[in-house]
């Protein structure tokens, strides 16, 4: 036991002797390691420090920056305050039945260049007035539900003075109104009304007035126009004999309305009244944005002169209209000017034909061809389209093409949308002479052009073209080719444009469905094409558009004679039955004369 004891005390201490030694080796090694490195270790750990100091003060000039730019961003932006202010009166109008909805793109432009400024600032240190700026961007580039956060953020500031707490709610109303929810914008405009209508403060008034305005157009899209007429007859009670220009404008917009309405209602002869006491009134007024209202309630009576009294007498309204307004700076006014000389070129080509017309359309060019207004330039493309028709008729294709390309040279880069329209309907037509002249290989290449051109614009207008140049497209392809690759262009037509909303290509998409159909009959037989007919039923049975609804009919018609070819005049009758049960009381041209012809097939059948 005891020499047990001693030999672990042995071991013991060998472990720790040698432990000792190995420390003091280490720490031998280490020292030496360290003597020989000091040199390097002090300037990397120098380098390191100076590092450091590099990056905190690159920090503090990058604070420095921010808040320097933040400073400056903060303060472009309250020196735009009114431009803020004049860029909302432009962009918050609710998509109304008077057309008078383009976006003013001065005012985008500058909505769009003080939000990029914003994103320099925190959002925790946005103010009122950067919740509604940055609420117009979203609206002008129609983020409707970012905009009314936006707006309802900048509401909720209750330290804003009362002009613009009015604002800021008139805008939600206004958002509200482009995501379809006028229910929820009425209770807006009228807690804006109740909170604010006696207030007697000019912007104050102006808002409240514009909150009537838009509570009839809401009004009329959900109750009809009997009610909203109530509306705007309040806003004219209240506010008929106000000073301030911006109210004044409003009332002489409410009056506008009426008259559409009462036009919808009791016919254009009352409608010509309203007209006529708005421009009673507010004839003689001095303020732009009144003026455009008097401008306009001409422009309509000269449509109702026209319905009442034939065209002479609409020429009478129009040129009195040219007369008074023809030397106006406003924008909005030789808008209407510019329409009334179009319309006036429709009237005189029906009195005295296609030269006379043209010489009105030439002379419009000539007094707005350099206007840099939108809304004039629209009217211009207007003129040229109708211009390069009546050339059709009076000189053929060949200089109708030379029109055309004028037209497409002179507007072909042009943002507008009402202009790319006239851009691309002009390019349509152009197929469809070149067709004519040169057959239907080059109008191919026509209709390929313009679908290369707007193939992906986001108008409902232009991609209407588009879609008609690919039936076009489909029906040349046809003629040269033969049916099965014309189907190949309808099918993807189809593709392109199933889903889409608008009228217009909703009907080309029929049609495509509708010549689809007689190309499959040609090559497979009647029961392929019936099939197709049935396609095109299921897809557009329901639609309320007058042309698809035309083409439903046109379906029905053929797939009635594929039925009578393959199962005999029994089965043909009853789907002709069943064309005239579901189209019977139509009100459209185009459908009552498919009804005829359903009716005049059974009758050969029967007989």
């Amino acid at each position: 036991m005891a020499i047990t004891v001693l030999v672990a005390a042995a071991g013991l201490i060998t472990y720790f002797s040698a432990t000792a030694r190995a420390k003091a080796e280490a720490n031998q090694a280490a020292q030496a390691w360290f003597e020989e490195n000091a040199t390097r270790l002090t300037k990397k750990i120098a380098d390191l420090e100076t590092k450091a100091e590099n990056a905190t003060q690159a920090i503090v000039a990058h604070e420095d920056r921010v808040a320097r730019t933040a400073t400056a961003a903060s303060a472009h932006i309250q020196s735009n305050s009114d431009s803020i202010t004049a860029a909302a009166a432009t962009l918050l109008r609710p998509h109304d039945k008077s057309g008078n909805n383009a976006t003013d793109q001065a005012a985008a432009d500058q909505v769009a260049q003080i939000s990029e400024d914003l994103k320099l600032k925190p959002e925790s240190s946005f103010s009122s007035s950067d919740h509604f700026t940055r609420g117009l961007a979203f609206f002008n580039s129609e983020n409707y539900t970012g905009a009314l956060q936006s707006f309802q953020a900048a509401a909720s500031d209750q330290q804003s003075e009362d002009a613009d707490q009015a604002r800021y709610m008139f805008a939600q109303g206004v958002a509200l109104n482009r995501l379809g929810r006028q229910k929820e914008a009425i209770v807006v405009y009228d807690r804006l009304v109740q909170h604010f209508g006696d207030k007697s403060s000019p912007g104050v008034r102006e808002q409240v007035a514009r909150a009537l305005f838009n509570k009839g157009v809401d009004v009329a899209t959900l109750h009809g126009p009997e009610q909203a007429i109530v509306v705007y007859d309040a806003l004219v009670q209240r506010f008929g004999d106000d000073s301030s220009p911006g109210v004044r404008e409003q009332v002489a917009r409410a009056l506008f309305n009426k008259g559409m309405d009462v036009a919808t209602l009791h016919g254009p002869e009352q409608a010509i009244a309203v007209y006529d006491a708005l421009v009673q009134r507010f004839g003689d007024d001095s303020s732009p944005g009144v003026r455009e209202q008097v401008a306009r309630a001409l422009f309509n009576k000269g449509l109702d002169v026209a319905t009442l009294h034939g065209p002479e007498q609409a020429i009478a309204v129009y040129d009195a209209m040219v007369q008074r307004f023809g030397d106006d700076s406003s924008p909005g006014v030789r808008e209407q000017v510019a329409r009334a000389l179009f319309n006036k070129g429709i009237y005189v080509a029906t009195l005295h034909g296609p030269e006379q017309a043209i010489a009105v359309y030439d002379a419009m060019v000539q007094r707005f061809g350099d206007d840099s207004s939108q809304g004039v330039r629209e009217q211009v493309a207007r003129a040229l389209f109708n211009k390069g028709l009546d050339v059709a008729t009076l000189h053929g294709p060949e200089q109708a093409i030379a029109v055309y390309d004028a037209l497409v040279q002179r507007f072909g880069d042009d943002s507008s949308p009402g202009v790319r329209e006239q851009v691309a309907r002009a390019l349509f037509n152009k197929g469809l002479d070149v067709a004519t002249l040169h057959g239907p290989e080059q109008a191919i290449a026509v209709y390929d052009a313009l679908v290369q051109r707007f193939g992906d614009d986001s108008s409902p207008g232009v991609r209407e073209q588009v879609a008609r140049a690919l039936v076009n497209k489909g029906i040349n392809v046809s003629s040269l080719h033969g049916p099965e690759q014309a189907i190949a262009v309808y099918d993807a037509l189809v593709q392109r444009f199933g889903d889409d909303s608008s009228p217009g290509v909703r009907e080309q998409v029929a049609r495509a469905l509708f010549n689809k159909g007689v190309d499959v009959a040609t090559l497979h037989g009647p029961e392929q094409a019936i099939a197709v007919y049935d396609a095109l039923v299921q897809r557009f049975g329901d639609d309320s558009s007058p042309g698809v609804r035309e083409q439903v009919a046109r379906a029905l018609v053929n797939k009635g004679i594929n039925v009578s070819s393959l199962h005999g005049p029994e089965q043909a009758i009853a789907v002709y039955d069943a064309l005239v049960q579901r189209f019977g009381d139509d009100s459209s041209p185009g459908v009552r004369e498919q009804v005829a012809a359903a009716l005049t097939q059974k009758t050969k059948l029967v007989t």
